[in-house]
């Protein structure tokens, strides 16, 4: 029994000891990310073209709103593609009008989804192809998004 209880005790501190590294390197890996904000182009005066990618399926009811968000930005070099995903309501219309009415906005339109794609991915896929940004950004379609969120990114080169 008593052999039991120490087998026992060494196998939860085996266990605790790997987590612990396990968090610690995961705090490390973390740490070590570049991000867009470390990056050294703050000095510079380009500013970096940024592809939002938006796939929308069946969002004729809050698309808009979330896109009057997305429009707000001031950024200089702003791409946003939106991708009509097999849509049955009148989504493909109100992108097409956003599309014409700001000339940062593309608009896709996907009418078939090949074999062996899921929707949403494959919805992405053409939207990555047309894009022509140096940071793609993928977001949903009912997003709203605060003012300045590219700006805050500090992506100037």
């Amino acid at each position: 029994m008593i052999i039991a209880k120490i087998f026992f005790a060494i196998f939860v501190v085996l266990g605790a000891l790997y987590w612990i590294v396990q968090l610690v390197c995961t705090l490390r890996l973390i740490a070590s990310v570049c991000t867009v904000a470390k990056l050294p182009y703050k000095d510079l005066k380009k500013w970096l073209r940024v592809s939002v990618i938006i796939p929308a399926r069946n969002e004729a009811d809050t698309i808009k709103a979330a896109m009057r968000s997305r429009l707000e930005s001031d950024y200089p070099n702003l791409e946003i593609i939106l991708i009509d995903d097999r849509s049955t309501d009148n989504t493909p219309e109100i992108i097409e009008e956003i599309a014409q009415t700001d000339h940062r906005v593309k608009a896709i339109h996907i009418k078939e989804l090949p074999k062996a794609w899921i929707g949403k991915l494959y919805a992405m896929q053409p939207g990555a192809e047309v894009a022509s940004g140096a940071w793609l950004l993928f977001s949903d379609a009912d997003v709203h998004i605060a003012s300045g969120y590219v700006e805050a990114s500090d992506l100037v080169l």
